[in-house]
């Protein structure tokens, strides 16, 4: 029971009913994204949702999300999962790239084709224009990817 002291001075008692429930901020968008698209900070605020409702796929941290390409059309004010979301494809399927290798001071630089599309820090299959040969390489910025020296067992 709630006390209170009534406008007339008289202490008074009040029963409520209800339950409590724990409760986690999640990231939301503010708008409508399509597939592909990148979701930027002004896109995004946050609700709270029952912590029960949480799952091991939803998204807790604005700073997750921010900078990430949605992967499927998705609506505001929803909850997202990490299902929800993917690096944004910084090089395509099939398109021209710079491939480098760098070792020991020596940088050589040839064109691939990239075999499938592929976000920053990816290592994706990069098919050498002169030799006809595939490497595996990583992606370091739009339209170029490294090819690291192999280590030597010691």
């Amino acid at each position: 029971a709630l006390a209170y002291t009534s406008a007339s001075g008289e202490r008074e008692y009040v029963r409520i009913a209800g339950h409590a429930a724990a409760v986690v901020e999640v990231p939301v968008l503010l708008r409508d994204v399509a597939a592909g698209e990148t979701i930027a900070d002004a896109d995004l605020t946050t609700i709270e949702i029952a912590a029960d409702r949480l799952n091991a796929q939803t998204l807790t941290s604005l700073e997750a999300v921010a900078g990430l390409a949605a992967r499927r059309a998705l609506r505001a004010k929803t909850p997202l999962a990490a299902y929800d979301v993917k690096k944004p494809v910084v090089v395509k399927k099939g398109e021209l790239i710079t491939v480098i290798y760098a070792d020991g001071g020596i940088e050589l630089s040839a064109q691939g084709q990239a075999q499938t599309d592929a976000g920053k820090g990816d290592t994706i299959a990069v098919l050498n224009t002169r030799s006809r040969r595939t490497i595996e390489a990583r992606v370091t910025a739009p339209g170029q990817a490294v090819v690291t020296a192999p280590t030597a067992a010691r």
